[in-house]
């Protein structure tokens, strides 16, 4: 058998997340990716090419630094990022796993998330905030530095996509990150949750 092409490298990923609400009234999802870095393919290429953060540019993900000018001292304020252009992105949160489809297909597959009813409650609405970045030590929502420091070394895309959230059926096992071992409906799904403010 002979071949013809060299085979493709293997580039392995991995992606950590945090679920936050952005502004005062939307769910957010910071994405850390680790990996996906590869060394360009042209002879006398410079640098490394990052395949996760170029997959989310070519679906219409928006580079933060501008977003840096803004912020210049108040707080950062990550709820006006815009949506994709004719939405060509689409998450949907089944379960606690969210997955992303773009243009081109996958861009994130059955991501487990840990949040809270509160977090839940917004995301029910319809929309999610995703901000995928490098170096994102620690919580953002307790320190927002190093995404400062990725956004100003252009790092972070991010995006605001529609969310289809499918609940789980009433009497499961609530997903949510509490894991109080309560049934969803009477947990995230207890009538009138979805609508309550949260506290």
């Amino acid at each position: 058998m002979e071949m013809t092409q060299a085979p493709k490298e293997v580039v392995t990923t991995r992606v950590d997340a945090e679920c936050i609400v952005l502004g005062d009234d939307t769910a957010g999802v910071i994405l850390d990716c680790h990996g996906g870095l590869m060394a360009p393919g042209a002879p006398g290429g410079e640098g490394l090419q990052d395949l996760m953060l170029d997959s989310y540019r070519e679906a219409g993900f928006i580079d933060l630094r501008p977003m840096l000018e803004v912020h210049d001292g108040g707080g950062l304020d990550l709820s006006t990022i815009p949506p994709t252009q004719g939405d060509q992105v689409r998450a949907c949160l089944m379960g606690n796993k969210l997955s992303l489809t773009g243009p081109g297909g996958e861009l994130l597959t059955g991501m487990r998330l840990g949040f809270t009813p509160h977090w839940y409650r917004y995301a029910a609405r319809g929309a999610l905030i995703v901000v995928v970045g490098r170096h994102l030590t620690g919580m953002v929502a307790d320190d927002d530095k190093h995404l400062i420091r990725a956004m100003a070394m252009g790092q972070t895309v991010g995006a605001t996509v529609p969310l289809t959230v499918r609940r789980p059926g009433r009497n499961s096992a609530c997903p949510c990150a509490m894991r109080t071992g309560r049934k969803f409906k009477h947990c995230c799904g207890r009538p009138g949750a979805l609508q309550e403010k949260p506290k």
